[in-house]
């Protein structure tokens, strides 16, 4: 998929950047969760912005490691795992730094000073002055999600994030570059390949253990499962022949399935999250697999 370039034009203000960001390929953000601090003109075509990024992050708790940062909200119901960090570079996952005075992970409810120092870190702040602290926590609740058996917690939080703006033409600019913290630059576009590019290998890795798991239920019990709802699929192979619950693509949209007693297709719609276009990612059987 070829992500959409966003311009405006004239001088960038406040509200010219505000909606550019909230444009950007593959991010829902609503315009009232972006606060412009600042605006510097850096040349004739360049410029640089400080936004400060109201969204949330999902924690999960390690009994070995303590909380981790695991997702963070990209827009309305759209979240986003935090393989590769939000900037598109390796995640900081040492959390030594946010851990008790004992050296132990923090086993009780999630604290907003653990939270304000597990996000610094992840988000490229860790060397920020305990004074003026990066990343602002606003609130921690619980967060629960269906089958999900690891303690949980939802944190909101301001997070200040740069941009780099150049003008394309006499009139029109674009974001050219983002950031967090000390983290390197990141073209919008490269970061939502990359991620883009993760996400399918993890959608086909699914889908393959899908198909294993059909494959044991036809030597059992003669054929594969017959329906058209990956929902029941999955409830037909649980636990007996699949290990772990796959209900929805790496893009949080339930996987498609189709199949009869000797034959089946297993579907994510990828990238785009529409059904039947190109980037789908097609698994037939007993036809061999692939994607459109």
């Amino acid at each position: 998929m070829e992500p959409t370039r966003s311009f405006a034009g004239g001088d960038l203000s406040a509200k010219q950047a505000r909606n550019l960001i909230s444009q950007l390929p593959g991010v829902g953000l609503k315009g009232s969760a972006i606060e412009v601090a600042s605006i510097a003109t850096l040349d004739a075509s360049t410029a640089a912005v400080t936004a400060e990024i109201t969204t949330a992050f999902q924690f999960w708790r390690q009994p070995e490691n303590g909380w981790q940062v695991a997702t963070v909200r990209i827009g309305p119901g759209l979240w986003e795992g935090l393989d590769l960090s939000v900037m598109g570079a390796k995640a900081q996952t040492e959390t030594a730094p946010c851990r008790s005075v004992e050296g132990k992970p923090v086993s009780g409810n999630l604290d907003v000073r653990t939270a304000r120092c597990l996000l610094e870190r992840f988000l490229g702040f860790a060397d920020s002055a305990p004074s003026s602290r990066a990343v602002r926590i606003k609130e921690i609740s619980g967060f629960s999600l269906p089958l999900n058996s690891r303690p949980s917690a939802l944190v909101e939080a301001i997070v200040p994030v740069d941009f780099r703006f150049s003008r394309a033409g006499k009139k029109s600019w674009q974001v050219a570059g983002v950031r967090t913290g000390n983290l390197p630059w990141t073209e919008p576009e490269t970061m939502l390949n990359a991620l883009n590019r993760d996400k399918t290998t993890r959608a086909r890795l699914d889908l393959e253990t899908l198909a294993n798991a059909l494959e044991k239920f036809r030597l059992a019990r003669g054929h594969y499962v017959e329906g058209d709802s990956a929902a029941a699929l999955v409830d037909f192979l649980s636990p007996d022949y699949l290990d772990r619950v796959i209900r929805v693509d790496p893009w949080f949209r339930p996987y498609v399935y189709q199949g009869s007693r000797d034959q089946f297709t297993l579907r994510s719609s990828g990238p785009d999250r529409k059904e039947n276009t190109p980037d789908d990612i097609v698994l037939n059987h007993p036809q061999a697999s692939g994607s459109r």
